[in-house]
């Protein structure tokens, strides 16, 4: 019996995980299809517009570097913390204008750095002969899951818009009255026909998955699961930001990031000047996505089978350089070259959340390496787009952009290569 028991928790914890895990990413995810309706809406400035950009990878990195690990049974009770900032800053920030938008954006993106740091150090305390498998499939599910969001973002809006009784009709003829459209635009008939989309509605529909994955952590907060000792690096102070390998791993995060945050910013823009309609360029990013998904589904299972990642890492590096030289040289098959630069980053995003729990010798060490490792690596997601844009307003050419891509692609293999060597920091 004690043996059925402790599987059942086992298996009631993972639940949880994977289902914190789902929610990840949602909130960022479900947000940019909708910002053009959101600044109708809200009259927001670009300024604006681009800061709530940029907000959550700043808060990804920031609240990683500053956050301390958990200690024992503390993981579940700040994980489900996470999930419940998730929750409240999901369903809060659609209304009352900027202010909430801005706030609601700031708890979620909290809750959502927060269990990215601890999500690998739960892993490693309870699952650690699992730690790749877990780790690259719960990767992959916050992956699927941010790319179905972003997909029915719209559609849930239009859905949405249909019927006068749900939340965000009544508020976005509010919005539009109090702004320039006549007055006569939304005098008759049913809410939605001053706006077509219900964005209010779509963005606070992504609470729902978060709430779900709240209740199921409620079950094991009082466990108080003993924890294993420490390893004797942890029990003396050390100090992964000391460690070659650490920042190995880091800096290959980091430089997936750039990759990853400037195709989702940039990559229809970029078509688009090389004389792709926007319908189709559109397209080409959805193929980005799926390819990054697809290739998400047989890692897991791969990299578990394997003592050294080094060679995947590798080979993440070296796709997605070729994939990118394609776009720069404007070669035919576009769709190939998107495919491949989409292999590459997307493998090597789940290769690097990997490398946290397999790196560190137990879930105090791979709590501080999550933090060091997200913390400096996720800064780069919010600081590469905006400054690929500049470069494009000043020199009116993707050129530059695309060899600097092309370059930290390189450096994803070099770093992953090293990173990838089945040691601890």
């Amino acid at each position: 019996m004690p043996g059925k028991t402790y599987r059942f928790g086992n298996a009631l914890l993972l639940a949880a995980l994977l289902l914190a895990a789902a929610n990840m990413r949602v909130g960022v995810s479900s947000f940019s299809p909708l910002l053009e309706e959101i600044n109708k809406s809200l009259q927001m400035s670009d300024a604006e517009t681009g800061l709530l950009n940029a907000l959550p990878y700043f808060l990804f990195s920031a609240v990683a570097l500053l956050a301390r690990p958990a200690r024992g049974p503390g993981l579940e009770k700040s994980i489900a913390l996470a999930v419940l900032l998730i929750c409240v800053g999901t369903a809060a920030r659609p209304w009352a204008g900027s202010f909430l938008l801005f706030g609601g954006t700031i708890l979620l993106s909290i809750g959502i750095a927060m269990g990215n740091v601890l999500l690998p150090a739960l892993v490693k305390r309870d699952f650690p002969r699992h730690v790749t498998l877990l780790t690259t499939t719960y990767a992959t599910l916050m992956t699927l899951i941010a790319a179905l969001s972003s997909g029915l973002a719209v559609e849930l809006a239009a859905w949405g818009a249909h019927f006068p009784w749900l939340p965000g009709n009544l508020a976005q003829i509010t919005d539009l009255t109090n702004s320039t459209v006549p007055a006569g635009a939304v005098s008759a008939g049913s809410p939605a026909q001053g706006s077509a989309l219900n964005w209010r509605f779509s963005m606070t529909f992504w609470a729902v998955p978060a709430v779900v994955a709240l209740l199921a952590w409620l079950p094991v907060l009082g466990w108080g699961r003993e924890t294993k000792t420490a390893s004797k690096n942890v029990a003396a102070g050390h100090c992964v930001w000391k460690s070659p390998l650490a920042w190995q791993i880091g800096l290959f995060l980091a430089f997936v990031t750039a990759g990853g945050s400037a195709a989702f910013t940039w990559l229809p823009d970029i078509l688009e000047s090389r004389g792709m309609s926007e319908e189709d360029s559109g397209w080409m990013l959805s193929l980005y996505q799926m390819v990054s998904l697809l290739v998400g589904i047989s890692l897991p299972l791969l990299a578990a089978r394997l003592k050294s990642q080094s060679s995947l890492a590798l080979a993440s590096g070296l796709i997605c350089a070729f994939g990118t030289l394609g776009l720069y040289l404007h070669l035919p098959f576009t769709w190939l070259w998107v495919s491949l630069t989409g292999l590459g980053n997307g493998a090597g995003f789940i290769l690097a959340l990997a490398f946290i729990g397999l790196r560190a010798r137990d879930h105090h060490e791979a709590a501080r390496l999550s933090g060091m490792v997200q913390g400096t690596g996720y800064i780069w997601g919010a600081i590469t787009p905006p400054v690929l844009g500049a470069i494009f307003d000043s020199t009116g050419s993707w050129d530059i952009p695309l060899l600097f891509l092309i370059l930290a692609a390189l450096a994803q293999t070099w770093f992953g290569s090293r990173a990838g060597r089945a040691r601890y920091i």
